[in-house]
């Protein structure tokens, strides 16, 4: 028996996927909750094999939780199910150690799949995940030395865009920095500008790309 736990913060979404569960032999949901600190609690005294995580949550990041779990608890795999697709939170949940990544919209069958898989000891990625996956495996697996600043980045500006890579926001960094976040802000559309870029997720993914930072760092 697969024991489940969820952790997704709208009601209707969690008993939706328990309701999914129970169709899927040798699947059972033990624990579901909108909080990652209850989920802990929980653990101190209950095992699961299989986290069933939301990304974007109110009370706690999934990425805050995905990295607690494998800290703490390493044994158990994680399905990160979300509705936000990009470079930079894919490549955050593989560095964090999320084995598998997909989209809400996912179907049933293809959720069973998903969970046979990652209990196999694979991981699963979504379709909608694939197309960007292969790159971003190859940030992480390809060592080589780092490009030469051709943007003309500050140390400063690297250190922000680092934080800015690691999901904190402009209060944050302005304590982190001891600068203020009217200051922070004005390094964001600096740094916009020197690297010609749309918005400061094209920045993130462009020095991860040109190894300005790198997802050892993340």
């Amino acid at each position: 028996m697969i024991k489940i736990a969820i952790v997704e913060d709208h009601h209707l979404v969690r008993h939706g996927f328990i309701e999914t569960f129970k169709k899927i032999e040798d699947v059972r949901v033990v624990y579901d909750t909108d909080d990652g600190n209850s989920l802990f609690d929980y653990l101190k005294s209950h095992t699961i094999d299989l986290l069933i995580l939301d990304l974007q949550m109110n009370k706690m990041g999934g990425l805050e939780i995905c990295k607690h779990i494998k800290l703490h608890f390493p044994k158990i795999k994680i399905l990160v199910l979300t509705q936000l697709i990009s470079e930079l939170s894919v490549s955050n949940l593989i560095k964090a150690g999320a084995n598998g990544y997909c989209s809400k919209l996912i179907n049933s069958s293809e959720i069973e799949i998903a969970i046979r898989k990652i209990m196999d000891n694979q991981t699963y990625f979504d379709s909608s995940t694939r197309a960007i996956l292969p790159e971003l495996l190859e940030y992480k697996s390809i060592i080589k030395p780092s490009t030469l600043n051709q943007f003309k980045l500050t140390d400063r500006e690297i250190d922000i865009i680092r934080l800015i890579s690691q999901q904190k926001n402009n209060e944050y960094i302005a304590k982190i920095l001891n600068i203020s976040p009217r200051t922070v802000e004005n390094h964001r559309r600096r740094i916009i500008q020197k690297t010609n870029q749309k918005n400061i997720t094209d920045v993130v993914t462009l020095t991860l790309k040109n190894r300005i930072i790198k997802l050892e760092e993340l």
